[in-house]
């Protein structure tokens, strides 16, 4: 991928190129002419999140209908694969708590929540021709905003106010995780991921081979992200289970399952909270990357 602008001494990818790819690699995961796989799943949303946050650093050097139409297209792609993606993200968490607290599941055999989290993939993907169709509507989809893209004059993409945005990023990431640690809402903390990993996907907008610094910064971010991530998997859980804590109610099973799901949760937090002080905490910046510092 060519390296177009230069802030100082950051060197800036071409981001028309890189949004092209995004988009064609995601219809190419969906084009098979089968069900998409949990794998094809997982890589198309990511690329759904890649081509979102991308196309917020030129938010305001694009125009208005390129920017809001292609915007709410790549929201409603991801949005018609999620159901998928959730519902597999929470069977294979379960799973992983099964395996390791076999007598506690034996207790709940019979729990029809825990059943019906557990039912194998076919049932995510529900009725084949609804399925066909709703993969069409995502082709359609990101063909149309692939043609839009195409004719978007961004020969002169500002890379200095694409770093403006990058920083804008940056500075509402770490105002997230203040309010996440001052107030660690599943909705707070559940912002603060998403947020970060807008970041991380900005970021790679910056990196060329010769900036090692930032593909750690990323190392990092991705990290964070990866913790907070496996934090949400399994408050969906609880989520899911329609839990809420009655005291005397004899439902000693899956009070202790919960007590396990919030035991993994502050395990994943704990990760998480160690690299977000280090990159977010009050004074710090992204000096990471060469030259630059606000």
């Amino acid at each position: 991928m060519p390296f177009t602008g230069i802030t100082g001494s950051l060197q800036l990818r071409n981001i028309k190129s890189l949004l092209s790819r995004y988009l064609s690699d995601a219809v190419l995961l969906m084009s098979s002419g089968n069900a998409p796989g949990e794998r094809s799943v997982h890589d198309f949303r990511v690329l759904m999140k890649k081509s979102k946050a991308v196309l917020k650093l030129v938010s305001g050097q694009v125009s208005g209908v390129c920017y809001s139409r292609n915007i709410e297209a790549i929201e409603e792609a991801g949005r018609l694969l999620s159901g998928i993606r959730d519902n597999s993200v929470l069977r294979k968490t379960l799973r992983e708590l099964r395996k390791e607290n076999k007598e506690i599941f034996r207790e709940l055999e019979g729990n029809s929540k825990i059943g019906t989290i557990l039912i194998k993939r076919g049932a995510d993907v529900g009725n084949p021709a609804e399925m066909h169709e709703t993969i069409e509507r995502i082709v359609e989809l990101l063909r149309k905003s692939a043609y839009r893209l195409r004719f978007e004059p961004m020969s002169d993409i500002n890379s200095d106010l694409v770093l403006a945005e990058l920083k804008k990023t940056y500075a509402d990431v770490a105002e997230l995780y203040l309010r996440s640690r001052n107030f660690p809402k599943a909705s707070n903390i559940h912002r603060f991921r998403k947020r970060a990993k807008d970041l991380l996907y900005q970021l790679y907008v910056f990196r060329s081979p010769r900036q090692p610094r930032v593909k750690s910064f990323e190392k990092q971010l991705d990290a964070l992200t990866q913790s907070l991530g496996r934090y949400r998997d399994h408050n969906q859980i609880i989520k899911a289970l329609d839990y809420k804590y009655s005291p005397g109610a004899g439902n000693a099973g899956i009070d202790e399952l919960i007590l396990l799901i919030k035991n993994r949760e502050d395990v994943f937090l704990l990760k998480a909270w160690s690299v977000a002080y280090k990159i977010f905490r009050p004074g710090a910046d992204l000096s990471v990357l060469p030259g630059q510092r606000f």
